[in-house]
């Protein structure tokens, strides 16, 4: 019965939410573009509001991507995908892609938003290559080298400048500079609003 729940609640959030988020968008996209908002267009502003009229399916698109590196992502070799690096290399490659889709279509209206959403998916694609550096330096195998020592995975492949306590550090002051960023944008933004 906890599985028949689990399968519903998956299905529902999964599946559901982004599908009935296009399907309110296909059905108000014609009153939008010609600027005759509805009641239903006004009801579901939250969706469409923040971005370029050609770009009015962008945040089905960003809630996609969002389900996937919050819940999918768990889902890729359930059995060792905790100790393996391909969760983080394949949540890498999808930041990456998506961030250069932001960058191609710019989606958002206002040039405060697209700035934000740029930043944190530089910041979050950052966190995923120091979380790679992490794996790597976390393991403890070494291999001999020239003269018949042992030198670390890490120091191999990575450099002898990062190790994970570095590369930790790096995460926390990326996480802390997102934060520090985007209070300085919302001070920025509500110090705009009072001028107007």
């Amino acid at each position: 019965s906890i599985l028949v729940l689990f399968w519903a609640l998956f299905t529902i959030w999964i599946v559901l939410t982004p599908l009935s988020f296009l399907v309110l968008l296909v059905y108000i996209h014609p009153s939008v573009q010609s600027k005759s908002i509805t009641s239903l267009a006004d009801s579901c502003r939250f969706l469409w509001q923040d971005y370029d009229p050609s770009m009015i399916y962008w945040d089905v698109i960003d809630t996609w991507r969002k389900i996937f590196l919050t819940g999918l992502i768990m889902l890729i070799d359930t059995q060792e995908g905790s100790n393996k690096m391909l969760r983080l290399v394949i949540a890498g490659i999808v930041s990456v892609l998506f961030f250069g889709i932001l960058l191609a279509f710019r989606p958002y209206k206002r040039k405060d938003d697209y700035n934000l959403a740029f930043l944190s998916n530089f910041f979050l694609v950052c966190c995923f290559s120091l979380g790679m550096i992490l794996k790597l330096c976390g393991e403890t195998d070494g291999s001999d080298n020239d003269n018949g020592g042992s030198i670390s995975f890490c120091s191999r492949f990575i450099g002898d400048y990062f190790n994970s306590y570095r590369a930790s550090l790096m995460v926390v002051l990326l996480s802390f500079s997102m934060l520090i960023l985007t209070i300085v944008f919302m001070v920025i933004f509500a110090i705009k609003k009072v001028r107007e």
